[in-house]
């Protein structure tokens, strides 16, 4: 669509605007720029003149202290002529000593604090080093360079001249010590001593600062000379940035950085051409250049420091860009502002003459959005001029259509397709897309309702190869066809199966109930076993307790019979010596005879006597003989018994394990023949059950004949083509491929479907009964069997 004249106006307008606001501010940008980094130079040129001029002042206030010090202190003048006049008697007598060296000392440590001087030396005529004080960090250190008491040159530290240490070298009671000089002092001048007095920047390794030469003379004649140093500090350098509102630095080269601002000096003195004299730069060109730091653009310049003997230092005042590009900024983002209200003032304007349009095109945009989410609105009836008018009229015509084609939607969606579609013109695609859905649908009404008929021979046309619907109803059609023909034969085929199925329950259940009876008197049976066996068990554990006993009682008799065959062999032992004594005795009646004779007459009676004891002890010996056959036969007797008894006890001792093991294992038998009885009695429970179920799968099986019959008249009310057999059933894939694929729909918790049972057709159901493998699936081994 091409522009309209207001919006190119209104376009050139605000370009026009633009390109004044911008040239505008950028030469004012330009401008405000270079004015910026005049002033820059000139702020640097400023702190410069601070710096400098504030070490002007200081280097002729410090010439003013040290002439006041000298005119005021007598000390100074006093010590370097009696040195000069009196050397060796000032370091021998103690008193002269502390009377100008201590007295001196302290009144340079006054001076020194009092304008703040880090260095104050007093040298001689020759040049040695008589006093000095140095400020050290916190720490003062004042001294005197001395002879000591072994005649060697000592410092003598003179901090506190009144303390007890001090007293007792003044009075002679301790000897000056030797010490080495500490850090930083110098025994001697370096060079000739100067003799115009002057004050001027100096610079060590360390430090950078304001040294003051004061010549001493006495009587016109000069004695020594009073140096004194003044460090510049970092307070110093940071009062005069907070002046200037710059960065104060003070270098030496590259051994020594003070200031606000440190930087890496080699870096930077490369970008200097020249380095004019601090001096000079007031009548001259001050260099400016720009440095980056940190991370940060500095505008710098730098001047030198230096004395007689040269340059001694670099002062480097820098200033940060940052300052110069805010100031830009806030004039940028005043003329952004001034830009931008211009801006809109022109923008109000151009709004103002396009108003009108602006708000029909609102009102078009609000009504195109309602009918694209379908809510379709009123026509517009508001008046408009030229390209406008004709605008309206175009979306006027739009909604009168959206609303056309919504009224037949709604009648469809009702359910009415009497309906009539026209057409607008002969390219109202919309209107004869609608007419032939109308069309269809009639179609499909007219086949729905024969199919609600029960009518399965009719035959739907497709009207292309994209046809989705009409190849569904033709695909419905012949599946219900083959439906129908498959639940007939299957409904004939359960009707004479649920017959033989009856009788064959009928036998099952005559079956089970012979089984049960068979079960009861087996386990009549086995009750009785049990009974024996446990009666066997008790009789098999008495004899086990008395083979036990018997066991024992034989040990028992062991034990004697071994006593007794002790005891008789003990007897036999006794019997021989009975024997012995009965020998014994013949032998002694055989020598009491013989004596006897002897005697004659006088041992008749003792004869007779003798003749008796003999007598006796023959008697006593065949007794004595005997008791030992009687006891030696005992003896054997007994060792025979005590064999047999020991062979009998193990005899006796397996009896009595046989014994047990027969207990056990009719305690064993008693228990299987109990489990064996539980067996029984449960296949009797199962039996039992069988024959229950045998004939409710008779009583099944006639209201399942009685249903197939049923079943077979219901499938009457349907009519179906001839040549819808089993055998034309198509393959699920061909099925896809015949409509057009449509969205899968799954339930939320599938189940395990159970695959179909084989279909038996009408020509098989004279030649085949049902088995139970024919009705059998996957889910019958989920069923208890017995």
């Amino acid at each position: 669509m091409n522009a309209s004249i207001q919006t190119k106006l209104f376009a050139l307008c605000i370009t026009l605007v633009l390109i004044t606001a911008i040239g505008i501010s950028a030469t004012y940008y330009v401008q405000t720029t270079q004015e910026k980094h005049r002033e820059s130079q000139q702020r640097i040129r400023i702190a410069f003149d601070i710096a400098l001029d504030d070490f002007a002042h200081q280097r002729d206030a410090y010439l003013v202290r040290f002439d006041e010090f000298f005119k005021t202190s007598s000390g100074i003048s006093g010590t370097s002529s009696i040195y000069l006049q009196s050397k060796e008697q000032l370091f021998r007598e103690l008193t002269m000593l502390n009377a100008y060296f201590g007295k001196t000392a302290t009144q340079m440590k006054d001076f020194a604090r009092l304008i703040s001087a880090d260095h104050l030396a007093l040298f001689a005529k020759d040049g040695r080093m008589l006093l000095e004080y140095r400020r050290q960090a916190d720490q003062e250190v004042v001294g005197a360079y001395v002879v000591s008491s072994a005649g060697k040159d000592t410092f003598l530290n003179l901090n506190n001249v009144s303390s007890p240490e001090m007293m007792a070298i003044w009075s002679g009671n301790t000897p000056i010590p030797d010490a080495p000089l500490p850090t930083g002092f110098i025994a001697q001048y370096p060079g000739n001593l100067p003799e115009t007095s002057s004050a001027e920047f100096f610079a060590s390794d360390t430090e950078i600062g304001i040294r003051v030469i004061m010549p001493i003379k006495y009587v016109g004649e000069m004695t020594g000379v009073l140096i004194g140093e003044i460090f510049f500090t970092e307070k110093m350098l940071q009062r005069y940035a907070a002046l200037s509102k710059a960065e104060m630095t003070l270098f030496n080269a590259e051994k020594f950085k003070l200031g606000t601002l440190l930087f890496d000096v080699k870096t930077i003195a490369n970008l200097f051409d020249h380095v004019p004299e601090c001096e000079e730069i007031a009548n001259h060109d001050l260099q400016i250049v720009s440095a980056l730091v940190e991370n940060q653009t500095y505008y710098q310049g730098q001047c030198l420091l230096k004395n007689r003997d040269g340059a001694v230092g670099t002062l480097a005042v820098s200033l940060s860009q940052e300052i110069e590009k805010q100031a830009l900024r806030k004039s940028l983002i005043a003329v952004v502002t001034v830009s931008i209200i211009v801006i809109f003032l022109a923008v109000g304007l151009a709004v103002l003459s396009v108003r009108g349009p602006l708000r029909f095109i609102r009102k078009l945009m609000l009504y195109l959005d309602r009918i694209a989410k379908g809510d379709i609105p009123e026509k517009i009836t508001e008046r408009y001029k030229g390209e406008l008018d004709r605008i309206k009229e175009n979306v006027n015509q739009l909604i009168e259509a959206t609303q056309e084609t919504t009224r037949i939607s709604e009648e469809i969606a009702a359910g009415n397709l009497n309906i009539e579609v026209k057409e607008r013109s002969e390219h109202d695609r919309l209107m004869k897309a609608m007419s032939a859905m109308v069309l269809m649908l009639n179609e499909v009404a007219r086949v729905a309702e024969e199919i609600a008929n029960g009518n399965l021979t009719i035959d739907v046309k497709e009207r292309s190869q994209h046809d989705r619907l009409m190849k569904a109803l033709n695909s419905m059609i012949r599946y219900l066809n083959r439906i129908v023909h498959d639940v007939k034969a299957a409904a004939d085929n359960i009707a004479s199966n649920s017959e033989a199925l009856m009788a064959r329950s009928e036998t099952m259940s005559k079956g089970a109930s012979q089984q049960a009876a068979a079960s009861q008197e087996a386990s009549a049976s086995m009750e009785q076993m049990a009974v024996n066996i446990e009666q066997n068990a008790e009789n098999a554990m008495q004899t086990e307790k008395i083979a036990q006993q018997t066991a024992q009682n034989a040990e028992e008799g062991g034990k004697v019979v071994a006593e007794t065959v002790t005891a008789m062999q003990q007897i036999t032992q006794k019997i021989a010596i009975i024997e012995d004594i009965a020998n014994q005795t013949r032998l002694l009646s055989l020598n009491a005879t013989i004596e006897a004779a002897r005697a004659q007459e006088h041992g008749k009676a003792f004869s007779v006597v003798a003749s008796e004891v003999r007598h006796l002890a023959e008697i006593a010996k065949t007794a004595a003989e005997e008791i030992n056959k009687l006891a030696t036969y005992s003896l054997d007797v007994s060792a025979k018994a005590g064999q047999m008894l020991a062979t009998l006890v193990p005899n006796i001792r397996k009896t009595a394990e046989l014994v047990q093991e027969i207990t056990a294992a009719s305690h064993e038998q008693s228990t299987g023949t109990n489990q064996i009885n539980k067996a029984i009695q449960q296949l009797e429970q199962v039996t039992q059950q069988n024959a229950m179920t045998a004939d409710n799968m008779a009583s099944s099986a006639a209201e399942l004949a009685a249903q197939a019959e049923q079943l077979r008249e219901t499938m009457q009310f349907f009519q179906i083509a001839e040549d819808a057999t089993a055998k034309d059933k198509p393959h699920p894939a061909e099925r896809k491929s015949e409509t057009a694929p449509a969205a899968r729909v799954v339930p939320k918790n599938p189940a395990k479907k159970t695959p179909p049972r084989p279909a038996v057709a009408v020509c098989e159901r004279e030649e085949r009964t049902i088995t139970v493998d024919d009705v059998r699936d996957e889910r019958d081994d989920e069923f208890e069997r017995f």
